[in-house]
């Protein structure tokens, strides 16, 4: 008898484009999300309303990378700074409603500075 191929390895699959982040419903759901904004299809289709969690072209995985880069800033100025610039930045990031608004707002501060020293 000879072998022959199965079905499953003559045919060759044909994916559709992939997006680069699904939405927070489609994820959820886990659903297939075209990606499409503001409103992805499946979305509409279930009228519901379409968010998404990235910036349009980062992908989930940059999107953690960056954020975890950011930590890691965050963090590094606190370790290098005097005791009075860290009370400041441990006020700063109480003072936000979420540690990222925080990371963003001292991200944004430290740029400030160094752009004003010469």
């Amino acid at each position: 008898m000879s072998a022959s191929p199965t079905h499953a390895n003559s045919q060759t699959r044909h994916r559709g484009k992939q997006t680069k982040a699904a939405c927070i419903p489609c994820r959820k759901r886990k659903s297939k999300c075209d990606g499409v904004r503001p409103s992805c299809k499946c979305c509409i289709s279930k009228a519901t309303p379409c968010q998404y969690s990235v910036t349009p072209g980062v992908t989930q995985q940059q999107a953690m990378k960056n954020q975890l880069e950011a930590y890691k800033h965050v963090l590094s100025l606190l370790r290098e700074s005097t005791m009075e610039d860290a009370e400041v930045l441990v006020k700063m990031i109480k003072s936000r409603d979420s540690l990222s608004d925080a990371v963003v707002d001292i991200q944004a501060a430290t740029r400030q500075h160094y752009s004003r020293d010469p």
